[in-house]
């Protein structure tokens, strides 16, 4: 059952699971950021679990998520199906809160925000819900689109979500400690929600192209806070 080609399968499925996860777990990050410090681990970590428990309902609903390319409505020529709503919606969502957090990290309210109330646990935890649920989407489409046999999409999307829970807390640590790194992962986000939108109205565009540009403009970053520690340190 678990021979050679199922290995090298689950592992090429995991290792893209953990790269389309990528985005859920900076909006999760996004998110834990504004609950208080004794929460953020345990909301960090139940807002990654749900994530799993919705990835694997939806897997072995895999009948019924085969039906969500079917036409729901038309609208100016255009077939919109559930998926597509999904996208659509979703994309809207994470580009409505990536900008909004760019505009308070860009005219400087954190000072500001953090006077005011904290938002609730509950809204926070359904925000995150229904993002997972959109990038679930994503994640089941891709699993079913590279293997074939059920187990195999299960036994990735697991290991795929047990690396996300370990590199979640230092990813969010790294990009508190630099505001720079932040703002480029919330720029990725931005781009995350622009392509869900396109996607959902039927313009396709590989995310490779967006990791690969959000990598090389990390690493040039890292580079920059080198050069700058240098400096500092021969002054």
């Amino acid at each position: 059952m678990f021979g050679y080609d199922a290995m090298v399968a689950i592992a090429s499925l995991t290792l893209l699971e953990v790269i389309l996860g990528i985005d859920n777990i900076l909006f999760i990050n996004l998110m834990v950021a504004k609950v208080s410090s004794k929460q953020r681990e345990f909301v960090r970590r139940l807002g990654i679990c749900l994530a799993l428990f919705t990835r694997l309902g939806l897997l072995f609903t895999i009948g019924w998520i085969l039906t969500l390319n079917q036409t729901l409505f038309a609208y100016y020529g255009m077939d919109f199906s559930i998926r597509t709503s999904v996208f659509i919606l979703g994309g809207f969502f994470l580009l409505y809160k990536a900008i909004r957090e760019i505009h308070d990290h860009v005219e400087g309210y954190t000072a500001k925000t953090s006077i005011q109330a904290k938002p609730k646990l509950g809204l926070i935890l359904i925000q995150i819900v229904l993002i997972d649920l959109v990038f679930s989407f994503d994640s089941i489409f891709t699993a079913i689109g590279m293997v074939a046999h059920l187990s195999w999409m299960a036994t990735a999307i697991i290991l795929a979500v047990c690396i996300m829970l370990f590199i979640a807390k230092p990813i969010a640590e790294f990009i508190e400690k630099n505001p720079s790194v932040k703002l480029l992962a919330l720029a990725f986000l931005v781009m995350i929600g622009i392509l869900l939108v396109a996607d959902g109205f039927g313009h396709h565009f590989d995310r490779n192209y967006v990791y690969c540009a959000m990598f090389f403009a990390i690493t040039i970053e890292c580079l920059n806070m080198r050069h700058r520690r240098h400096m500092l340190n021969t002054q």
